[in-house]
């Protein structure tokens, strides 16, 4: 990631501050942040945490998070391509289908691949279920 951070740097520079910090050798602030995963990237305007990523991200998503901290808007819902989204989508509608024809056991695959391509924008996922996991720790919840 760090090609594409240092080309968005100097694309947004006066416009968005860009600040790496090593987890080694600031924890305090590592943790203020509720940073628990490496590499993390966090849109702030002012005070204010717009929107995170966790993991490598690709550079569409960099770039949304800077524009997100140009803008002090939250970027757009972490996530998925629509290639990602509908390959997901097919291969769940496809699993269900041969489930219903055949075994109960891959209508549950099927139903679990299908939300996996739209869980990120699902209402009780992001209000109730998401939240939970974050405080019992588990990190690769994204906060969106």
């Amino acid at each position: 990631m760090a090609p594409t951070l240092e080309r968005l740097e100097q694309r947004y520079a006066g416009r968005v501050a860009v600040r790496r910090v090593n987890v080694d050798e600031d924890p305090v602030l590592v943790r203020s942040h509720g940073v628990r995963a490496i590499p993390t990237v966090i849109a702030i305007a002012g005070q204010q945490e717009l929107g995170r990523r966790t993991g490598v991200q690709r550079a569409g998503a960099l770039e949304q998070m800077f524009m997100a901290a140009e803008t002090r808007t939250r970027p757009p819902a972490s996530g998925l391509s629509p290639l990602d989204r509908g390959s997901r989508l097919g291969a769940g509608i496809l699993l269900l289908g041969l489930g219903v024809a055949t075994k109960l056991f891959l209508v549950l695959v099927g139903l679990v691949v299908v939300f996996s391509a739209v869980y990120d924008r699902c209402p009780l996922w992001n209000q109730f279920v998401a939240p939970t996991l974050r405080r019992f720790g588990r990190t690769h919840v994204p906060k969106d």
